[in-house]
């Protein structure tokens, strides 16, 4: 998404319809996904998580909200 002056917050919908509050802080942007990658989280219509088997990838950080819902996913 651009330099760390165009870091941003913005609510972001999880598998399932649930949202999350995303902190995009220098964040790559996914402008493309292969087959067999599932879209795990999305800001509006963009994909902000993937996953492929066993590995997640997100493009904000979930450590730096109070929300645990990500990190209890890995525990």
């Amino acid at each position: 998404y651009g330099a760390q002056t165009h870091s941003f917050e913005g609510p972001v919908t999880l598998a399932g319809e649930r949202k999350f509050p995303g902190v995009f802080i220098r964040a790559p942007k996914i402008i493309r996904v292969g087959a067999g990658v599932e879209v795990v989280a999305t800001l509006g219509d963009q994909p902000v998580g993937v996953r492929s088997g066993a590995v997640t990838a997100y493009t904000f950080h979930p450590e730096l909200t109070n929300d645990l819902t990500i990190h209890q996913e890995f525990l």
